[in-house]
């Protein structure tokens, strides 16, 4: 896998200067690189006679995501109003009657929710496959606990060359978005492990973390923020609900895990 990610970046160093300023490419190699663990687990499940979950008949866990996940980041969101989060209501409202706002609101909630929940869906289900798929299933013998935390690091170590390219130069704190994505990572690998094993299927933790990513979206385009730093604290606070709902669950309890694979 390292090897491809020196890959990744050769096809970066000499093909990024030539095609510079093309979105599509850059979103291109962005979505295969996202894909490459996932073709690789596949090809090498294949060749161990692995079999891995990817899809599963929806239970009640994955039909619950959307509701958990507004609900985290709506908590979120309205912890931030103090800050200024809804100082500036999308201009779609101004002038309009309770009903078309409400209208409004739904047609949001179809393009920016269900949307995007299904387009991210399709991105983050690549590296899925292997993360909670593939390594999942090799490394659970083990111990769930400790399978998750492994899987988080080889997770964040994975991402380092994407974040690398996707810098910059002359933007302030590059150290510190490498520890964000460290921090990020072993924050949802539990809380995605756990949908990946109550959803028995992959399928069921690529949702939850693309629906979650839509839920947050959701909220910025009701209202969008009058600046950056509002952004910053309604992630924070969205970071933290998330952690919370973890507590809840006991998933940083290694004798939980116990239960929740019965």
């Amino acid at each position: 896998l390292f090897l491809i990610a020196i890959l990744f970046i050769c096809v970066q160093l000499f093909l990024r200067p030539i095609l510079r300023g093309s979105p599509v490419f850059n979103q291109s190699i962005s979505i295969l690189y996202l894909w490459i663990p996932g073709i690789v687990a596949l090809v090498f499940a294949r060749m161990e006679g692995l079999k891995i979950p990817i899809f599963a008949k929806p239970n009640r866990f994955f039909y619950l995501i959307p509701v958990i996940t507004m609900s985290i980041c709506l908590f979120a969101f309205l912890l931030t109003i103090p800050f200024g989060a809804i100082k500036t209501p999308n201009a779609v409202f101004a002038d309009q009657t309770f009903y078309k706002i409400i209208g409004y609101g739904a047609l949001f909630l179809i393009t920016s929710y269900l949307f995007v929940t299904v387009l991210f869906g399709l991105i983050v289900l690549g590296g899925e496959i292997y993360w909670r798929g593939y390594l999942f299933e090799k490394w659970k013998k083990q111990g769930l606990f400790r399978a998750i935390w492994i899987i988080a690091l080889v997770w964040s170590l994975w991402q380092i060359p994407i974040t690398i390219l996707s810098y910059s130069p002359g933007l302030p704190n590059f150290a510190w978005n490498i520890l964000s994505i460290f921090a990020l990572n072993f924050i949802l690998s539990p809380v995605l492990t756990y949908f990946r094993v109550k959803g028995k299927s992959v399928l069921t933790a690529a949702t939850f973390y693309s629906s979650l990513i839509a839920s947050f979206l959701y909220f910025l385009v009701l209202f969008p923020p009058p600046e950056m730093r509002v952004i910053g604290i309604y992630a924070v606070l969205t970071i933290v609900c998330l952690i919370l709902y973890s507590l809840f669950l006991k998933l940083y309890s290694s004798s939980a895990w116990g239960k929740i694979n019965e």
